[in-house]
């Protein structure tokens, strides 16, 4: 029973910590509501209700980004491009949003409590191990989100979980069904390829003065320059009240004995218990309960505690050894058991706890003994930290001073320079992709690029750089996008047409190879001193030492029978251009494989056939519903 109590807590700190913000979609506004605005042009339509284009924009911007975090400089940007398109993400908006609409026209909700539950329990709003309304907001902020689009990007969050466990109810495998997945994901083949890599001969192509004028003619948009503007803004900053700030001795001597006070009342506890457990089947609370009462009347006549949880405790992990639970420290009992044993004093036993678990009687045998660093060596720390949370408070206190007036004033940034004595500052060349100082910041750029800013003419609502850190900006002047002169990308514009050219070339000199391995089954003929065929035997589909491409396409190939050889083009990510030869093919054998592989295997057909529920279901949503695209979805 031990291991349950502490598993509760690690399960339930497992689910907090898989709450923490992970924000891939962002597909609501960001918090601003204004009367005047013009209604956002949309991409689509989906039964009424509009999938805006700026939507559809941040969307496409950040899963690119996300592809680039997984994959940093594996893909070439136009690669990332095509997989990462602007119809492909348009269709997810289209089919999340049939989901919302059926999960609503079902009575499917998201729980308010839960999502206020789930805030008030995650680390990434807690200070001092407690929910910060403070922090909250800030995390909100610097990932560009208000309160109420984080509840509608949660809700939404929560409706697609429900969808997926629902489908997953509905699915069930048969024994024949993992045997084949089994002999499939563990099948061996002896494969061959041979590839031709463009950058063996990129720089061995000259360009043409035509051909550079001709690629430039026919890609002007890719040669435009980006809009680029030009914002005034203020910043605040809490470092900027350090300065003016000190501590007195008598202060920091407080703040040790606070410090100290705290860590010996949170050093680690050794305790026993004994556990009389309840529920249906089992007996009530206060049949427990009256247990209880007879063992606390058996210790007080004299009788041991160990004895006694050895004869009674229904914890059977540590009724064996006399109740005992060893040492442990803050979080590793549920709540009630550990604010109980937190707040006695050694030697001391509690009348009955009450915890999911059933009821305890608890005892605290030894409170660990703590090493405390002298004043000397914690002065500068304890000064410090001090100093920036005082600061913090000013900062803070500004800061909404800071917003009230720019909000109140939002045609000008004058007066809060005059209110508050801030640095109107400037800052040039800012881009929707790319700014400097402040402006680096992602979460900054969400926030001055806003409608209400580059339309309205509005000052910005406050965008945090980082904690303790923000500004409010507004628009002075934008250049548009134009076209830049072939002198000034002709660098570019060579280079580009040469890895065309080259790619061609390796394209053209692979397809040439195939169709004679073909017509005259020598291999040989097709390699070369500089392209030799690689021979693998007996590899799996996930070999780690071999291009992931070629491998799909080789175990993408029929099976060979007999003497028979399967050989097909390979296009590469990287440009590159290969065949690949397939001369032999061995099933997995189920009978070889780990538990751990069935279990494996079994979850992702699992997860396959829920896959395939889902996509049933939004075909038909897709099917019965009336959609408008102002935007392919084959983009």
């Amino acid at each position: 029973m031990l291991s349950k109590i502490r598993a509760g807590t690690q399960t339930l700190g497992a689910k907090i910590l898989a709450a923490i913000i992970c924000f891939v979609l962002v597909v609501f506004g960001f918090g601003t509501f204004n009367l005047f605005a013009i209604s956002p042009p949309a991409a689509a339509v989906v039964n009424g209700e509009d999938i805006t284009e700026e939507q559809l924009r941040r969307s496409t911007m950040l899963q690119r980004q996300n592809f680039m975090n997984l994959y940093g400089d594996q893909f070439e940007a136009d690669y990332i491009e095509r997989v990462v398109s602007e119809g492909s993400v348009l269709r997810q908006l289209v089919n999340t949003e049939l989901l919302m609409q059926e999960a609503e026209s079902l009575g499917l909700a998201a729980s308010r409590a839960k999502f206020e539950k789930d805030v008030q329990s995650n680390p990434a709003f807690m200070e001092d191990g407690e929910f910060s309304e403070e922090r909250f907001r800030q995390a909100l902020a610097s990932s560009g989100f208000s309160t109420k689009a984080y509840e509608e990007q949660s809700g939404r969050d929560a409706i697609l979980r429900i969808w997926t466990e629902m489908s997953q109810g509905t699915s069930f495998l048969t024994d024949g069904e993992i045997r084949k997945a089994t002999e499939i994901a563990f099948e061996r083949r002896d494969i061959a390829y041979i590839t031709w890599d463009p950058n063996q001969i990129i720089n061995d192509i000259e360009v043409s003065d035509e051909e550079i004028q001709a690629y430039y003619d026919e890609n002007p948009e890719t040669f435009m320059t980006d809009e680029a503007y030009t914002f005034e803004y203020v910043e605040l900053q809490s470092s900027d009240f350090e300065v003016a700030l000190e501590l007195s001795d008598e202060e920091l001597l407080e703040l040790y004995e606070e410090e100290s006070k705290a860590v010996l009342s949170n050093a680690e506890r050794k305790s026993s218990h004994i556990l009389v457990e309840v529920g249906d089947g089992v007996r009530t609370v206060d049949e427990a309960r009256d247990i209880l009462v007879s063992v606390q009347e058996r210790l007080n006549a004299g009788e041991s505690f160990a004895d006694l949880a050895r004869e009674i405790s229904d914890d059977s992990g540590s009724a064996g050894q006399g109740g005992d639970l060893g040492f442990a420290g803050r979080g590793a009992f549920v709540a009630e058991f550990e604010d109980q044993l937190f707040n006695m004093d050694v030697g001391e036993i509690s009348e009955p706890v009450e915890t999911m678990y059933g009821l305890h009687i608890i005892k605290l045998d030894e409170i660990q003994s703590v090493d405390l660093p002298p004043l000397e060596e914690r002065a500068e720390e304890l000064r410090t930290n001090r100093i920036e949370a005082m600061a913090l408070d000013e900062f803070n206190s500004v800061k909404d001073e800071l917003d009230r007036i720019a909000y109140e004033q939002s045609d000008s940034l004058v007066g809060v320079v005059a209110e508050l004595g801030l640095e109107l500052k400037v800052q040039e060349g800012v881009t929707r992709g790319s700014g400097e100082g402040p402006f680096s910041e992602y979460a900054v750029l969400n926030v001055v690029l806003e409608d209400d800013v580059l339309l309205n003419g509005f000052n910005s609502r406050l965008a945090e750089v980082a904690e303790g850190h923000v500004i409010v900006a507004r628009l002075v002047s934008s250049v548009p996008a134009t076209l830049q002169s072939l002198d000034e990308v002709r660098d570019t514009v060579t280079t580009r047409v040469k890895v065309r050219m080259s790619r061609q070339m390796v394209t053209d000199a692979r397809d040439e190879a195939l169709a004679k391995l073909k017509e005259t089954g020598e291999y040989s003929d097709v390699s070369s001193d500089e392209r030799q065929w690689v021979r693998r035997p007996s590899v799996r589909n996930n070999d780690p030492e071999i291009n992931q491409t070629i491998l799909d396409v080789a175990f993408g190939l029929r099976a060979p029978m007999g003497r028979e050889r399967q050989l097909a083009p390979v296009d590469g990510p990287g440009a590159d251009r290969s065949i690949v030869v397939v001369s032999r093919a061995r099933a997995g054998d189920i009978e070889a494989t780990t538990e751990a592989d069935k279990t494996s295997i079994t979850q992702q057909l699992s997860d396959e056939s829920t896959d395939a529920d889902l996509l049933a279901l939004i075909d038909a949503l897709r099917n019965e519903a009336d959609l408008e695209f102002l935007v392919s979805e084959s983009n």
